[in-house]
């Protein structure tokens, strides 16, 4: 066939590979519980880019949506749409969230 991507020693290492974070910050310890929930409802058989690109594409509609209605940001929004936008943000970057 064609030449192998990784080599059998780099797919041993992904296979080894485990999650772990740092950080320094005050927040940290509260985040890093957040952060390990998150991973824990997420399928394995989800790419992290598809995760990415879907919170992306998310922000960008509910985005847009506000800027359709309010395209100086000086005016007034139905507040029903600021409620949905605050939503799909959250459930752009939580995906246990129903949305």
């Amino acid at each position: 066939m064609g030449r192998e991507i990784l080599s059998r020693s780099q797919l041993k290492r992904l296979a080894e590979h485990k999650y772990s974070v740092t950080g320094v910050s005050l927040m940290e310890p509260l985040m890093q519980r957040f952060w390990k929930w998150i991973v824990l409802q997420i399928p394995e058989s989800w790419a992290p880019n598809a995760m990415t690109l879907a919170g992306l594409i998310i922000n960008v509609v509910t985005t847009a949506i506000l800027m359709f209605y309010s395209p100086d940001a000086r005016q007034q929004v139905s507040c029903c749409l600021l409620v949905t936008h605050t939503h799909n943000r959250l459930a752009a970057f939580c995906p246990g969230l129903p949305g």
